[in-house]
């Protein structure tokens, strides 16, 4: 459960670093090309990937944070026999146990 919370808050440092850097970029670039005088000016492409890798992120720390409680690993074991192998099981004294949950 510590190694749950760790990331997590990791997870929204990295999410809060991100934003204050996709927000304040925009503003210094705009006061930049104010000073410049130039009025033609576009965001490039990568704005737009940065964006939406600010989106992903916070989905998958709210995804992390909503699973944390659940079992790391859960594992079922079940045994399948072909009928192939019955006379083999007629002849010797095996026992077959199930597994219910």
């Amino acid at each position: 459960m510590k190694i749950y919370g760790a990331a997590g808050f990791v997870a929204f440092f990295g999410i809060l670093c991100l934003l204050i850097a996709l927000v304040f970029f925009p503003i210094m670039f705009i006061r930049e090309m104010h000073e410049r005088g130039k009025d033609k000016w576009f965001f490039g492409w990568s704005y737009g990937v940065a964006w939406g890798a600010f989106f992903f992120l916070t989905s998958a720390a709210i995804l992390l944070m909503c699973d944390r409680k659940r079992e790391e690993l859960f594992y079922k074991e079940s045994l399948y026999i072909n009928n192939d192998d019955e006379d083999i099981l007629e002849n010797q004294d095996v026992k077959i146990k199930t597994l219910k949950r």
